[in-house]
């Protein structure tokens, strides 16, 4: 007869097949397996001892250092990023490749057996792969396990590395429920930070003193004191202090403001060197924040809807005010005469109704253009539905409440030749040499669809501005293409005018 174990159920197969074991002796199973690991756990205890520094008041070993290795992050989960955003540290206050590996030297061989990298998103840090290779070098010393917390978006691509540099284990974000009693974690957040709890606010700084040349003795002394300080247990989770404690996501991160910057400095050392408090001096948002403050000079030439990884996400408005924005966009699509004379006159063309003639294949083509409607007021219709559906149609947009779709449609006669040398003479220098050839091959005529779009809401309407004279004027070579299809041209879309936002607003000339 064998036991076996699947989750909460306990089975025994014997030679009548499976069957389920009595609730009374599943707990006794389940004890047994407990004990079996506590005894493993013990044996490990005995095989590799911690040093007195990470062992606290309550006789905890701390044999498990959970190190983050960046604030930034690909998701935005409620549990882990305040509504309003965050304000992320400068890179330079960014433990380097090297000062994580000293660190964690210094945690393994004072009886550190296993690392966790977290975040943030620790597989948004780009050379994630060559410190686990590093980390797994550690093992001589006695590290047995290299593990990550992460949200799995990047794993496609990077875990094949990572397996193959020394990670042994992952698993995916998620809250758990409190073991303090059995807590033997020590948290190093990204910018340098030891933290004994999650949830307890101090904090001291193993980076300033690094920097300041701390020797790793100094460091450990600092870790010894700050293990020492641990609580036997935090508190009820509605009692958490979520007003000087970081976030969790800058667990991996920032400075903490007022009260808790008085906290740490008071922590910050322990030595005789005097205490130089880091400033932080950035006047604004760096890059990647989710603060709604205006983007700095150093992110305007940033794609924002490409997250650190370089894959695709939606911009974060969720902090932005609600205000009045409105866009223009323009548009033309060129056409031959006989596109022309179509739309703009049905007498122009000959009358082939009658389906006793016999017609020529441009009389054909005439009878199947004028079958579908009015060229130009089913593309007008058309773009204020494409206008609508600019979310569904452009991946990253955000849905909006538009409040006003205007549109447009009218007929440019044909170009002068003065019209076509002046084109020529504006265009023809550098690189748009080739362009103004082209334009001059374009057809004559033209007809032109302007778009006016407002809402009141957290993101500007360029794109549903742009989108609705995109569908218009596609409308109108799908109307005329049985005559001209192979001769029409669309171009010229551009975002004519731009009001709202907190960035400037332009008319372009």
């Amino acid at each position: 007869m064998v036991t076996k174990n699947f989750g909460m159920n306990t089975f025994v197969r014997s030679s009548r097949g499976l069957r389920t074991l009595p609730t009374a002796m599943q707990a006794q199973a389940v004890e047994a397996v407990r004990q079996q690991a506590k005894d493993r756990i013990s044996q490990i205890d005995t095989e590799r001892p911690v040093s007195p520094f990470l062992i606290d008041t309550f006789a905890r070993r701390h044999d498990y250092l959970r190190i983050s290795l960046t604030e930034r992050c690909n998701l935005r989960c409620f549990y882990c990023m305040p509504s309003e955003g965050v304000e992320l540290s400068p890179n330079e206050n960014i433990l380097t490749d090297e000062e994580v590996i000293r660190l964690a030297t210094l945690f393994v061989r004072n009886g550190v057996t296993k690392i966790r990298l977290t975040g943030g998103e620790p597989t948004v840090r780009k050379n994630i792969v060559d410190i686990v290779g590093r980390l797994n070098e550690l093992r001589q010393l006695g590290l047995r396990s290299i593990g990550m917390t992460t949200n799995g978006i990047a794993l496609r691509r990077r875990l094949p590395s990572l397996v193959a540099n020394g990670l042994t284990h992952l698993n995916i974000s998620s809250m758990s429920d409190h073991f303090c009693g059995s807590c033997n974690r020590l948290r190093l957040t990204a910018d340098g930070q030891i933290k004994v709890c999650l949830f307890d606010a101090k904090e001291i700084s193993l980076r300033d003193q690094m920097r300041q040349g701390a020797s790793d003795e100094e460091l450990l002394q600092t870790v010894g004191y700050a293990v020492r300080g641990k609580n036997e247990k935090h508190a009820g989770m509605e009692d958490i202090d979520v007003v000087t404690n970081r976030p969790m996501i800058l667990i991996g991160g920032a400075s903490m403001k007022s009260l808790n910057k008085k906290k740490r400095s008071s922590l910050s050392y322990l030595n005789s060197r005097p205490h130089q408090p880091h400033r932080n001096t950035t006047t604004g948002p760096r890059p990647f924040s989710t603060c709604s403050t205006a983007r700095s000079d150093a992110t305007r030439d940033r794609l924002t809807h490409i997250d650190d990884t370089g894959r695709p996400a939606m911009v974060n408005v969720s902090t932005k005010e609600v205000t009045k924005r409105t866009a223009t966009a323009l548009g033309r699509i060129y056409i031959p005469k006989s596109a022309y004379d179509l739309v703009t006159s049905a007498e122009a063309l000959p009358d082939t109704s009658d389906t006793n003639v016999t017609k020529t294949a441009t009389q054909k083509a005439v009878d199947k253009a004028r079958s579908k409607g009015n060229v130009l007021t089913v593309a007008q219709l058309a773009a204020i539905m494409g206008c609508k559906r600019t979310s569904d149609l452009i991946p990253l947009c955000h849905p909006l409440p538009l409040s006003h779709i205007s549109v447009s449609l009218s007929l440019d006669g044909p170009r002068s030749v003065e019209r076509s040398r002046g084109l020529e003479e504006f265009t023809t220098s550098g690189p748009d040499v080739r362009h103004a050839s082209e334009l001059n091959d374009r057809p004559p005529f033209s007809i032109v669809c302007q778009a006016t779009v407002s809402c009141e809401g957290k993101t500007g309407v360029e794109m549903e501005a742009l989108t609705a004279v995109s569908v218009g004027l596609l409308t109108v070579w799908d109307m005329l293409k049985a005559i001209a299809g192979r001769e029409m041209v669309i171009g010229d879309i551009v975002v004519q005018r731009k009001e709202g936002g907190k960035s400037e607003d332009f008319v372009r000339n």
